[in-house]
């Protein structure tokens, strides 16, 4: 399950290349991918605890006002606009990190 779901994410950043803050969402869509990989080769949960308290603040700025988006039109899409559905996109990924942090520490 967490390596699916972490696929997924994977397959969004790759989709967020051609968007114009592509800098900022494909690096936060990978980064389930890399925590994954890194964990594989050196099992220990430092490198997912430190990236999940920075996506943490990340949201957190993100939603009381910090502007990091460049020029972009509000479009609806699914209901959603592009504020709210790169909120989202946030908030599963930090779903993700929890989960995985989550997992990892009742298997040791």
């Amino acid at each position: 399950m967490i390596k699916i779901f972490a696929g997924i994410l994977g397959i969004f950043g790759l989709l967020n290349l051609n968007d114009p803050d592509w800098y900022v969402w494909t690096p936060l869509y990978l980064q389930p991918v890399f925590i994954f990989s890194f964990y594989k080769i050196f099992p220990t949960l430092k490198a997912a605890k430190i990236s999940t308290m920075c996506i943490l603040v990340f949201l957190i700025f993100s939603i009381f006002g910090v502007q990091i988006h460049e020029n972009q039109e509000i479009n609806k899409m699914a209901g959603m606009s592009e504020i709210e559905r790169e909120h989202l996109g946030v908030a599963l990924v930090l779903f993700w990190n929890f989960f995985f942090l989550n997992s990892q520490k009742i298997k040791n």
